[in-house]
């Protein structure tokens, strides 16, 4: 027997896991992935895994251009730790997306927020703390927000992620408990039945509920390896892991989460944490001494743009054609690949530059458009 039930011994899961490879391997529930920590390796159930999560709600965001997030639990349980850990798994994926942190009470201005977002630019917006923060509101203004958040892909012409935190399940007007992803990182007997109905599965929030005691009086829960083997994966309380549960678009199962953040995502609305700051000189002496200043500049002003959302980052003819392209790209779908490999073509090849006859950006958005409408016209007599 084991000296502790979390002390289990990796390798020994592996080799097992091995011998078993056929019968586990053809369910998606039972495969495994192994959690780099410290010095270990910590072995997960795929299913549990939240970077599987994140990387579904960015197929989601992708193709529906605006997804929605509902973090349910107590205070202290996690659920800014959890927005900031998707929001570090997004970033660090190569996604660029800008975080935003409001608290509960901004919620009545949601409309002004969507106004402000930078339009053509991806965005992750989260309201923590808002419970109750709509309980007062007038039947008018929760039309007024919810139509607000209906058209927000339109009017920022980007993909938006939206989070909400709140403390119990009831706590927001239902509308805003309507969404895509529901995670809850804590259950109490009050709420229980509650969860149930949002659920749809009072089995599962049961089992939650077993697990989540366990890991907050016991310092652990576990997992079955796989179904009639006897074995348990088990994992002791933020080591680095919490258990959790989520709904993913009809589909609820359990999923552990870790605390992992950087700069990036770690500017909730409540972080008082200081950090220290370089002057524009010492940062402008070390990037020198590798890159030109000529690069740097261009570079710099598209970082800031990106990271902060100022249009006035960039240089006057930046903006112009930035907001062309914005344009642009609401009547058709750039291939940017392939107009990157263009540019590089035409900057090679001297025959083929671009050359400069001196037409308004009108009469090239008008050229652009004609061209447009000539291959609708033509696709449509095709068919």
């Amino acid at each position: 027997m084991l000296e502790s039930p979390v002390d289990i011994q990796t390798q020994e899961l592996v080799d097992h896991m091995q011998e078993l490879k056929p019968e586990y391997d053809t369910n998606e529930q039972q495969k495994i992935t192994l959690y780099p920590y410290k010095d270990k390796k910590i072995p997960i159930l795929q299913i549990l895994s939240l970077d599987g999560i994140i990387k579904r709600i960015l197929t989601h965001n992708q193709k529906n251009h605006f997804s929605s997030l509902l973090l349910i639990g107590k205070s202290g349980s996690g659920k800014t730790t959890l927005t900031k850990r998707i929001m570090h798994g997004i970033h660090t994926k190569g996604h660029n997306y800008n975080f935003h942190w409001f608290t509960g009470e901004d919620m009545f201005d949601i409309d002004k927020i969507i106004k402000q977002l930078t339009i053509g630019q991806n965005h992750f917006v989260c309201f923590d703390d808002a419970s109750y923060t709509l309980e007062d509101a007038r039947k008018a203004d929760l039309g007024r927000l919810a139509n607000a958040l209906t058209k927000i892909r339109h009017d920022v012409q980007g993909r938006c992620i939206v989070s909400m935190n709140i403390h119990y399940s009831k706590a927001t007007k239902k509308f805003f408990r309507d969404v895509d992803w529901t995670f809850c990182t804590s259950l109490t007997q009050n709420d229980k039945s509650n969860l149930a109905d949002l659920f749809s599965d009072e089995r599962i929030v049961s089992k939650f509920a077993s697990k989540y005691r366990s890991s907050m009086l016991n310092n652990f829960f576990s997992f079955p390896l796989f179904s009639y083997s006897g074995k348990d994966l088990f994992y002791k309380t933020n080591e680095p892991f919490r258990v959790g549960l989520v709904c993913e678009i009809n589909h609820t199962h359990h999923f552990v989460y870790d605390k992992l953040d950087c700069e990036i995502c770690n500017k909730d609305a409540y972080n008082t944490q200081k950090r220290q700051l370089l002057s524009a000189k010492e940062i402008v002496d070390e990037a020198s001494a590798s890159y030109p200043l000529s690069h740097l500049g261009k570079c710099m002003r598209f970082f800031a743009f990106l990271r902060d959302g100022n249009l006035m980052s960039l240089t006057a003819n930046d903006r112009k054609f930035w907001k062309f392209l914005c344009k642009l790209a609401q009547r058709t779908d750039i291939p940017f690949s392939d107009v990157i490999d263009e540019v590089e073509n035409r900057k090679t090849n001297k025959s083929a530059r671009w050359k400069h006859v001196g037409i308004t950006e009108q009469k090239m958005q008008e050229n652009l458009q004609k061209m447009i409408d000539e291959k609708l016209e033509k696709n449509t007599a095709e068919y």
